[in-house]
């Protein structure tokens, strides 16, 4: 989601649900969903995250919320 850059605080977490309705996967296949489940498998809790973690994770993907995760 490169339009992910840039929004603002409260349409975040509108991606999830935009993301169903579209459709919508990454580059290996995986939903929005299949992220938010593998992260919290992770030990992360990212439906409980700031607006920050899910840009992170809508312009870098794993690796961007994993480090977001670390970083905030």
């Amino acid at each position: 989601f490169a339009q992910a850059r840039g929004m603002s605080d409260d349409e975040a977490l509108g991606w999830l649900e935009r993301s169903r309705a579209e459709g919508w996967r990454d580059f290996y296949g995986n939903s929005l969903d299949d992220l938010v489940e593998i992260l919290e498998r992770e030990g992360l809790k990212p439906l409980e995250s700031s607006p920050r973690f899910w840009r992170a994770l809508l312009v870098g993907g794993l690796s961007g919320a994993r480090y977001a995760a670390e970083a905030w």
